[in-house]
C-alpha cells in the first residue's frame, strides 16, 4: 500500500485555495492604514523623526550639499541609503512628511514582499498571517527607515524571485537584488548571496556539475557587476583606500568597542513593564527575541527529519527561507541589538506560521493565538498612538508632532536659540529637525575607540572654523568611569576652554560658546 505524502498544504499536490483579489486588497489597505496611523497624527501631521534613520537622512542632506561619504562625513556602511534619501530630497525637498512617507513606503513594500514569499508555502488566508504578524510584532518595534530594513527588503524580494524558478534570468535578477542589498548593508547582502548559492548547490543533483556552474555564474555575475561598479565609482572619486578602510577595516577593528556592538546586546534595552498598559509595547520585543533564531533551527530540524514525507517543492522553498534567514541572523549575531533582531526576523515570522501550519489541535490553537495577537495589536497600537498626549512645533522641516514632552522641550529650547544652517554636534535627530549642520565629519561622538582620534581633531578644527555655538553631550559621555579607549580628551579640553554650561538636565548637558 502506498502512503500519500503529507505536507503543510495538505495531501501532496493538493492546494487548499488561493487568495482572491478581495483579500489582497483588504490586506494592502490594512497595511497602509496601519502605517499611516503609526507615522502621522490625524489628519496629516507627521511625527518627529528619531532613531538610526536620522543619521541617513542627515547623510542625504550632506550629499544634497555636495559632500561625499567617507571623504566628507563618517559612515561605515555602503551609501545605498544615503543615495536613496538624496534622491528623495532632491525630488520632494527636505520635509518631515517626506521622511515619514518614506517609512510608509518602506513598510508597505516589506509587507508586500513577505506576502509574496508566504503565498509560496502557505495557502488561503493563512498566507496573510505572516504579514500581519510582521506589522504588529516586528516592524512596530523598529519603525526606523534605517539601512538594515532596505537591505532586508531586497533580500526578501530575491528570495521570492528564486522561489518562482531557477532559470538563468531569475538567477540573474536574484544576484542583482543581492548586489543592491549589499549597497545598503555589506554583511547582510553578502551573506544572503552565500546562503542562496549554498541553496543552489545543495538542491542541484550531485552529478550535474555543469548545471551548478551555470547557476552560480548567473547568480554571481550581476552581483559582482553592481558591487564592482560601486567600488569603481568611489575609488575614482576619493580613492580605493578610504572607502575600503571605513567599510571593511573599521567595522572589523572598532565596531565591537561599543557594548551595543557585541553579543552582549542580546536582550539589551528590555522594556519596562509597570502595568497592563505597557504590554502592547513590550510584546513585539518578547516575540522577536523568542522567534529569532529559534524558529530557523526548529524548521531546519523538521525539514531534515520529515523530508521523506514532504512535497519536494515545499521542502526546497522552506529550506531556502531558513537558509536566508540564518544568513541574515549571522550578519547581526555579533551585535544583536533589538533593532537588528527586528530586521532579520521576517523570514522567522514566515516560518513560524509554516511551522504551526499542520492540521492538528495544537497548531490550530497556536495559529489562532497568533491571529488574535496580530489583529488586536494592529487595532490597538495605532489607536494608542492617535490618543497619546502630543505637542506640536513648526520646525524648519515643517510642522511635526512630539509624543514625549521631554523631546519637545529640548527641540523648542534649541529652536529659540538657533537658525537653520547653524553648526551643531551630537544630537542627529535634533539637528535634522532644526536643519542644523555638523561642523565636521561626525554627527555624534562616542566615549570609545569607535570615535577615532583623527576624527576628534577634525571635529575640533571644524568647530573652531565655524565658531559652533552649541555642543550637546548625552549622559554617557560624562557619567561613570571613562573607558580606557576613550578618545574624547582633546574635545573635552577644547569645550572647557571655549564653552560654558548653558543647560543641564536628565537628558544631557548643553555647552554654549563663550
Amino acid at each position: 500500500m502506498r502512503t500519500a505524502k503529507i505536507t503543510h498544504r495538505g495531501v501532496r499536490g493538493h492546494r487548499t485555495g488561493h487568495l482572491s483579489w478581495m483579500w489582497h486588497g483588504t490586506y494592502l489597505l490594512v497595511v497602509l492604514v496601519f502605517l499611516y496611523l503609526r507615522t502621522f497624527l490625524i489628519p496629516w501631521t507627521p511625527l518627529s523623526p528619531s532613531g538610526d534613520e536620522v543619521h541617513y537622512f542627515l547623510h542625504g542632506v550632506r550629499m544634497l550639499h555636495g559632500q561625499l561619504p567617507y571623504r566628507d562625513f563618517f559612515t561605515f556602511v555602503p551609501p545605498g541609503t544615503d543615495l536613496l534619501y538624496l534622491g528623495m530630497f532632491r525630488l520632494f525637498g527636505v520635509h518631515a512628511w517626506v521622511v515619514q512617507g518614506i517609512l510608509i513606503v518602506l513598510g508597505f513594500l516589506l509587507t508586500c514582499a513577505i506576502l509574496w514569499v508566504s503565498i509560496r508555502i502557505l495557502d488561503g488566508t493563512t498566507a496573510l498571517l505572516p504579514g500581519f504578524l510582521f506589522l504588529a510584532l516586528d516592524l512596530s518595534g523598529a519603525l526606523d527607515a534605517t539601512h538594515h530594513w532596505w537591505c532586508a527588503l531586497f533580500v526578501l524580494t530575491a528570495t521570492g524571485t528564486l522561489m518562482r524558478g531557477r532559470d538563468r534570468t531569475r538567477l540573474a535578477i536574484v544576484g542583482g537584488l543581492c548586489g543592491v542589498a549589499t549597497l545598503f548593508t555589506q554583511t547582510q547582502g553578502g551573506l544572503s548571496l552565500l546562503a542562496i548559492a549554498l541553496y543552489l548547490v545543495w538542491t542541484q543533483p550531485v552529478e550535474n556539475q555543469a548545471g551548478r556552474k551555470r547557476e552560480l555564474t548567473a547568480l554571481v555575475t550581476p552581483f559582482a557587476l553592481i558591487v564592482g561598479a560601486f567600488v569603481a565609482y568611489y575609488s575614482w572619486r576619493i580613492g580605493f583606500y578610504t572607502p575600503a578602510y571605513w567599510t571593511i577595516y573599521f567595522p572589523l577593528r572598532y565596531f565591537s568597542t561599543l557594548e551595543a556592538h557585541t553579543p552582549r546586546a542580546y536582550f539589551l534595552g528590555r522594556p519596562q513593564i509597570k502595568g497592563v498598559g505597557d504590554l502592547p509595547a513590550a510584546t513585539p520585543y518578547v516575540f522577536v527575541h523568542l522567534v529569532v533564531p529559534l524558529m530557523y533551527l526548529l524548521c531546519l530540524f523538521r525539514l531534515f527529519r520529515e523530508k521523506q514525507n514532504m512535497e519536494e517543492q515545499t521542502w526546497q522553498r522552506v529550506f531556502l527561507i531558513a537558509l536566508v534567514g540564518l544568513a541574515m541572523f549571522a550578519s547581526v549575531v555579533s551585535a544583536p541589538t533589538p533593532l537588528r533582531l527586528y530586521v532579520v526576523a521576517p523570514p522567522a515570522v514566515i516560518l513560524c506560521v509554516w511551522y504551526f501550519g499542520r492540521p492538528v489541535k495544537l497548531d490550530r490553537m497556536v495559529r489562532g493565538a497568533l491571529w488574535a495577537a496580530a489583529l488586536l495589536l494592529i487595532i490597538l497600537l495605532p489607536a494608542r498612538r492617535q490618543l497619546s498626549q502630543r505637542t506640536f512645533l513648526n520646525a524648519p522641516i515643517g510642522r511635526i508632532a512630539f509624543l514625549r514632552p521631554q523631546g519637545y522641550e529640548q527641540v523648542l529650547w534649541f529652536a529659540q536659540r538657533t537658525r537653520p544652517g547653524d553648526t551643531f554636534i551630537n544630537s542627529p535627530s535634533l539637528a535634522f529637525v532644526l536643519s542644523l549642520e555638523s561642523p565636521g565629519p561626525l554627527d555624534y561622538v562616542t566615549a570609545h575607540a569607535f570615535t577615532r582620534p583623527e576624527q576628534v581633531q577634525q571635529l575640533i578644527q571644524s568647530m573652531e572654523a565655524h565658531r559652533t555655538q552649541f555642543v550637546y553631550f548625552y549622559p554617557e559621555l560624562y557619567e561613570g568611569t571613562r573607558p580606557v579607549d576613550d578618545n574624547l580628551g582633546p574635545l573635552r579640553q577644547y569645550i572647557a576652554q571655549n564653552y560654558h554650561l548653558a543647560k543641564d538636565d536628565a537628558d544631557g548637558k548643553v555647552w554654549e560658546r563663550k
